[in-house]
């Protein structure tokens, strides 16, 4: 069966991390890949487990599986593109592909998020308030974008004065907290970025009129 592009539309155009550091990786992963048996989903779904594996690794509360989850948690940020470009490339892009895709990013980000904020918690009560927030936040960054391409049919862009805080860069913080052993640090930055964000978006919109 030939399976033909949908003409999908991304949420979002890809963020600073994704276009200086990640599709440098991934387009390379991708290419390599795109000769062999292997589906976009099938991608989709290894990214996920990698995400799971690395979010274990920070319950293990040691700076050497910090570090290691750390590492994890930007591969899965990596290969996370990887499931696009070889539906691109093999022209298998499919609603239910971006859909899946979707959704176990959603999971990814919550799985990742609660086992940070159980493991830093444990030396104080108030980060699981941060933590919270921080899930809050890459959930209403997440969801304005779909939000947008589902009403206004189009990929979402932002103004010049937008944040920087799209998936990308909410992973690579992680990344960075884990290297300088800062884990608490990254969700408060997730915190208060995304959620002024996620405000940020309401006022700019709500003064459009199409």
């Amino acid at each position: 069966m030939k399976v033909k592009r949908t003409g999908l539309k991304p949420a979002y155009y890809d963020g600073i991390i994704a276009r200086t550091l990640n599709r440098r990786i991934s387009l390379k992963i991708s290419k390599y890949l795109a000769g062999r048996n292997i589906t976009p989903n099938q991608i989709t779904v290894f990214s996920f487990l990698i995400s799971v594996a690395g979010s274990a690794l920070f319950l293990l509360n040691t700076y050497l599986a910090t570090l290691i989850a750390g590492i994890i948690i930007q591969l899965h940020s990596i290969i996370d593109g990887c499931d696009g470009e070889i539906a691109r490339l093999k022209f298998m892009e499919s609603k239910f592909g971006a859909w899946l895709d979707g959704v176990l990013d959603r999971y990814a980000d919550f799985i990742i998020i609660f086992c940070i904020t159980l493991s830093i918690s444990q030396t104080n009560w108030f980060y699981w308030i941060i933590g919270f927030l921080a899930a809050f936040a890459s959930f209403i960054v997440a969801y304005t974008g779909d939000r947008y391409v589902a009403v206004y049919r189009r990929t979402y862009t932002s103004s010049s004065f937008a944040i920087p805080i799209t998936r990308d860069m909410r992973l690579f913080l992680i990344f960075l907290g884990a290297v300088f052993n800062a884990l608490a640090i990254s969700l408060a930055l997730i915190a208060v970025l995304g959620n002024a964000e996620g405000l940020r978006r309401i006022i700019s919109l709500s003064g459009t009129r199409k």
